[in-house]
């Protein structure tokens, strides 16, 4: 059963979600800075509507850490292992 929600969830991220990169803004790059915060790749003082340099890196070190492709850009792979670490950090007992 956690599999099947898991794969929903990542199903709609992945689907829901835009491609961001460095010249983004809005409410989805706020999301990702958060998630990348509660994930200790980002600092709480650089919350920003803005897909800056800082976030750009962020998203590159988690990248590395996880295995993928660092090229700064979230998309589809990058919001599913976001997803996933959500996951597993929300099912720790």
């Amino acid at each position: 059963m956690q599999a099947k929600i898991q794969a929903n969830i990542n199903k709609q991220i992945t689907d829901d979600m835009p491609i961001l990169q460095i010249g983004a803004s809005g409410k989805a790059v706020r999301f990702l800075q958060m998630l990348l915060m509660a994930y200790g790749f980002f600092s709480r003082d650089l919350l920003t509507d803005e897909f800056n340099g800082r976030t750009e890196l962020s998203v590159k070190n988690f990248q590395t850490v996880y295995r993928l492709r660092a090229d700064g850009i979230v998309g589809e792979e990058t919001w599913k292992k976001l997803a996933e670490v959500a996951a597993v950090t929300t099912n720790v007992n």
